[in-house]
């Protein structure tokens, strides 16, 4: 794989970006090893949920409209890890008009963050069946899904090579 090119496959007709809410994905590598699985839900009201829909579940990312922005941990695991706040590196979202601004990064190393197996990932065989899109990872390098936030009006399009513009 080229490493300046996304790939990707998808369980149903979805074009990048993606407007539909909610999204489910995971990362995986050509030897079949995958990230747990993510979900990314949007409200009514703009603000947006990413969080682990399998063994990480009780940790969310609020990406909230009014620019606060956070993870948090549910009370149950928050308590479970002895936390003084279920929330942790709170912070506000970059703003600048008309133009496309990443406010979250996962970070997906080979090493460590992608690690389970077609066994593992069969004892959440509903989570899984609900992917819709499943990103190819590279195998030595680093795969980064950005989180972009943009003004109302603005498009976003794929450049040539790889990456989204607006």
């Amino acid at each position: 794989m080229d490493d300046e090119q996304i790939s990707f496959q998808t369980s149903r007709n979805l074009t990048l970006p993606c407007r539909q809410s909610p999204i489910r994905f995971a990362v995986q590598q050509r030897n079949g090893l995958t990230s747990n699985a993510w979900g990314v839900r949007v409200e009514n009201t703009g603000d947006a949920y990413i969080y682990c829909r399998d063994s990480l579940k009780g940790q969310k990312i609020s990406l909230h409209k009014s620019g606060k922005q956070h993870i948090s941990f549910d009370e149950s695991l928050s308590s479970k890890m002895n936390m003084t706040s279920r929330f942790m590196n709170q912070w506000r979202e970059p703003h600048y008009e008309k133009e496309a601004v990443a406010t979250l990064k996962l970070l997906f190393p080979p090493a460590w963050s992608i690690g389970l197996s077609e066994e593992q990932r069969a004892k959440a065989k509903s989570v899984w069946a609900k992917n819709d899109i499943l990103i190819h990872g590279h195998d030595e390098l680093m795969t980064v899904v950005s989180f972009v936030i943009v003004d109302n009006g603005v498009t976003i399009r794929k450049k040539e090579g790889s990456y989204l513009s607006v």
